[in-house]
């Protein structure tokens, strides 16, 4: 599915992220200084602002209306509260309760925020309309039954749960696309007017919008938390990312997202690229790996059920044939290193490594060996299955296509859409296939394992025993150390199984112009956050 990529300005440097993020709590909410910030974004989604419906591809379009309960702090990594002064959770982590912050106000002539306008927001995120993919944590919250959530008073309320949601701080952040809360009284007095013109508590205001062009929005002056530096903000639509280039270079645009393909062409033509980094863990997933399941392709080659310590060897064949190195170097040109793990590793957070892990080996005469271990000394055919993404996955496919080519294997490329490959692995027919995937990297790994879990709603492509194992001791763990510890288990059981290929973690490009100065944007992100804190330069 395209997800919506915005424009923004980010350190050049990690330090220089850093130190925007130190800036952020500056205090100096007077209001916008003037002008208009125009960000290019590949989608403003299909205009669905009902509360249950400003998810998918809507949520990075709606999340800059609104502030959430909870945030992540830019130098510790640790969650506080925003919207919530302060929250708790009981020892037996079934009960969280949480106290808000006094006289935060809505957009408009709406009141402020109390209990029970957090109370209304929370039951239309985990209604059955709903497109929220925290829907499920924030229905587990509260055993599917808004009778758990209970109205202390105005400022106070608790949620109570059957089975612990250790997460829950996670999944209410900024980091987590946490709730969007609503004036229950505008709903409810409005109907479905209301739906036409959102409201909430963030540092821009809705002021129109037009679908496939534009989204536009004002600066909220005097915010509570920090008031933007422009008067305006504009989301334009421009789902090419070398028209969106084009705008950037045409001042028609002041900040746009650049794929990864068209760093080279930024750079030789003097743009300014900026990047968070390690946003993104990039790796390679073999089809019908549904272990555990009856999905499971017992017989391909990279699985071979029967003898499984053949169709690791295969799988060890298909990661020694791939030079990562020249793959970083040529294709994603500086913005991606070789990862050690799949899925959860990130060098950026240490939590997430072990410094006895290392990058897979490039040897091509090993790798041939390990075919023949697996009893396909003449390889074998596999169709890769490549779609676009904002790191140039197709580049990645054909560069590592022809690797596995060097080593015996056919290749059929399949170039196509990410929905088409979405329908299968949801059918749990992926038998045959091989794909390149980018996986957005969380400050809390059970808010990523669960996507991989066997009962997930959806499938992600893989299964594995220990993803299922790790997720589960996680969301008992209240110790949040501790849950790393869990993940680096889980990390380190996937790179020893070779269940999914370690490639790279990736940084997310931007092309910016010559107004914008310092940004201070949710670290470890590959999606536009915090654009109120965009400075003029």
């Amino acid at each position: 599915m395209a997800r919506l990529r915005i424009v923004a300005l980010i350190a050049v440097t990690v330090a220089g992220l850093v130190a925007c993020g130190e800036a952020e709590d500056t205090g100096d909410n007077a209001g916008a200084t003037g002008g208009v910030l125009t960000v290019a974004v590949d989608s403003i989604g299909p205009g669905e602002w009902a509360p249950a419906r400003t998810g998918d591809s809507m949520q990075d379009v709606s999340k800059h209306l609104f502030s959430t309960l909870t945030r992540i702090d830019h130098k510790t990594r640790q969650f506080e509260g925003l919207l919530a002064e302060s929250y708790s959770i009981s020892p037996d982590g079934r009960t969280w309760t949480f106290k808000l912050r006094k006289d935060v106000p809505f957009h408009g002539d709406w009141g402020t925020v109390t209990a029970e306008d957090v109370k209304f927001s929370w039951g239309e995120w985990i209604s059955e309309e709903s497109n929220h993919a925290n829907a499920a944590p924030l229905s587990q919250a509260v055993d599917g039954d808004m009778n758990n959530f209970k109205v202390i008073n105005d400022l106070e309320f608790s949620v109570t749960t059957s089975e612990p949601v250790v997460t829950l701080e996670t999944v209410l952040s900024d980091q987590g696309n946490g709730l969007q809360v609503v004036p229950k009284r505008y709903y409810e007095q409005e109907g479905a007017k209301a739906n036409e013109h959102p409201i909430g508590t963030g540092p821009w205001e809705f002021v129109s919008y037009k679908l496939g062009v534009e989204a536009v929005y004002k600066a909220v002056p005097d915010h509570f938390n920090q008031s933007p530096s422009f008067d305006q903000l504009v989301l334009k639509e421009v789902p090419d990312s070398a028209a969106r280039l084009t705008q950037l270079q045409s001042g028609a645009v002041d900040m746009a997202l650049l794929d990864s393909n068209l760093v080279g062409e930024a750079t030789a033509a003097g743009l300014e690229i900026r990047k968070i980094p390690d946003v993104g863990n990039v790796f390679v997933i073999l089809g019908g790996s549904y272990w555990g399941t009856d999905a499971l392709d017992r017989d391909a080659p990279w699985i071979q059920a029967d003898a499984p310590e053949k169709g690791k060897a295969i799988r060890e064949a298909l990661s020694l044939a791939i030079d990562r190195d020249l793959i970083a170097e040529s294709v994603l040109k500086g913005t991606a290193e070789p990862a050690a793990g799949p899925l959860l590793q990130d060098e950026s957070n240490p939590a997430l490594r072990e410094d006895s892990w290392s990058v897979p080996e490039h040897d091509l005469d090993q790798a041939k060996q390990k075919l023949a271990e697996g009893g396909y000394p003449d390889g074998f055919e596999i169709t890769l299955y490549m779609y676009p993404d904002y790191v140039d996955l197709p580049g990645i496919g054909e560069a590592m296509a022809g690797m596995w080519e060097e080593i015996g294997i056919t290749v059929n490329r399949r170039p196509g859409d990410e929905g088409v490959l979405e329908e299968q692995m949801d059918a749990r027919k992926t038998d045959g296939l091989a794909w390149v995937k980018v996986a957005g990297l969380k400050g809390e790994p059970a808010t990523q394992l669960v996507n991989y879990r066997v009962d997930a709603e959806r499938s992600n492509g893989f299964y594995h025993p220990e993803i299922d194992r790790g997720y589960a001791d996680m969301i008992l763990e209240q110790d949040r150390d501790k849950r790393y510890v869990i993940a680096r288990e889980v990390i380190d059981a996937l790179r020893s199984d070779m269940i999914a290929l370690p490639m790279f973690t990736v940084d997310l490009p931007f092309v910016v112009g010559p107004q914008i100065g310092e940004w201070a944007p949710v670290p470890g992100l590959d999606e536009m956050t915090g654009l109120e804190t965009v400075q003029r330069r």
